[in-house]
């Protein structure tokens, strides 16, 4: 790799933060976005997030094998393209004051970054050397963890001065991002574009190129989706259902376990734990991805979920501190899972790090979208409870990968 090329390619890491930036940046501001929208629950806003994740989560299954067929940098232009409409909508629907077309804009964003994360996620893994992998995959997680922190710390400063000036500066962070994207992987192509050769292929043009690339895609989806994969999946889905239920469940259990406090008071404290647990993921995970090198990933993934197992405690909490350790003991758990996470399913099938890539992230993130829809149907205490069921599940999970491996 050129010690030029070496220097710049970092920059990518910036198109990871969007997702987490744009989304967790909203919570602390549920209340808000309830009066603007004149809605009667909170827990309307977090079914928002499952009109973002779901199409997010089953596009990108696609788009991460079609980034292993075609030239991945115009997989992620196409994914910024949408994902700045679906931004610059939600502005337009937050002056408007209009609940569907909010719900429309997070569709749109939804589709653009499913295009963006698993190619990225992809090329990373491409372009970096392999006893570094690990330490990226690390980096990796910390971009994300500055997503959810910095969003975290937008909302809180942007409740005290005017909430709506979130919704100008995230058009301006995904443009710097393409940009940045863009100089990092100039003169790459060698590198990154690695189409998929299909046996006797020939040269195509308009409808017959397209059904090749069809072709293409159906092959290797089909060929890389096993069962060890698809336990991973099950694996990330579990992990981001207990994260999510977590951070959307904060302002509610916080009103109502301390109804002294205003909501501004309950909008800065969600900030502060938000921005705290971001910067645990931040800090921590570079350290737990180099940990791969000594502790396999299985164990790692092990030690996550039963760290996680504190969320059961949420709703005897108290007091800002408490809710602040357990939400730290929470994300700790995901620091040491998502790394070896990544790292296991990327080992998998070196020849076709896009199409893990895509499977893992499609099922992380449809455990990202229900928790919304089970928040509406259920509430709390028994979306903790349902928590508490996939985190025994997921113990089994790792317990019958670890003995297969043997």
């Amino acid at each position: 790799m050129e010690t030029t090329f070496r220097k710049r390619y970092y920059l990518i890491f910036l198109s990871s933060v969007l997702g987490p930036l744009s989304t967790n940046a909203l919570i602390p501001l549920f209340e808000q976005l309830r009066d603007n929208f004149s809605l009667s629950s909170v827990s309307f806003i977090s079914l928002a997030f499952f009109i973002y994740m779901f199409p997010f989560a089953v596009l990108q299954l696609f788009a991460g094998t079609f980034s292993d067929i075609v030239d991945k940098k115009q997989v992620v232009l196409g994914g910024y393209i949408l994902f700045l409409l679906g931004i610059l909508t939600c502005l337009l629907s937050v002056y408007l004051k209009n609940y569907y077309l909010f719900l429309f804009a997070l569709f749109i964003q939804g589709l653009g970054f499913a295009l963006i994360n698993p190619t990225v996620l992809a090329i990373l893994s491409i372009i970096t050397p392999e006893e570094k992998e690990g330490l990226i995959m690390g980096i990796y997680n910390s971009s994300a963890g500055i997503g959810i922190s910095g969003g975290a710390i937008l909302a809180g400063l942007f409740a005290n001065i005017n909430w709506r000036l979130l919704f100008i500066f995230n058009p301006i962070i995904t443009g710097l991002s393409l940009i940045l994207f863009f100089y990092a992987l100039n003169n790459c192509e060698v590198l990154i574009c690695r189409p998929f050769d299909l046996k006797e292929r020939e040269k195509k043009k308009g409808l017959l190129e397209v059904k090749y690339h069809i072709k293409a895609l159906k092959v290797q989806l089909k060929e890389n989706l096993k069962k060890e994969i698809l336990l991973l999946g099950c694996l990330g889905f579990f992990c981001f259902f207990t994260v999510i239920t977590l951070t959307n469940t904060l302002n509610e259990q916080m009103n109502i376990n301390i109804q002294n406090l205003s909501t501004l008071e309950v909008a800065n404290a969600v900030s502060l734990i938000l921005t705290v647990n971001g910067l645990i993921s931040v800090i921590i995970s570079p350290f737990s991805g180099s940990l791969l090198d000594k502790i396999r990933p299985l164990t790692m993934i092990l030690l996550g979920f039963v760290l996680m197992i504190t969320i059961l405690m949420l709703q005897y909490s108290t007091s800002i501190l408490i809710f602040s350790i357990i939400s730290f003991i929470i994300y700790l758990g995901s620091v040491f899972i998502w790394p070896a996470l990544f790292k296991k399913s990327m080992d998998l099938n070196p020849e076709a790090k896009g199409t893990n890539s895509a499977i893992i992230n499609s099922l992380r993130f449809l455990g990202y979208s229900f928790v919304g829809v089970v928040y509406v149907i259920f509430g709390i205490p028994i979306l903790y409870y349902i928590v508490i069921a996939f985190i025994i599940i997921s113990i089994g999970i790792i317990i019958s990968l670890k003995i297969a491996n043997k």
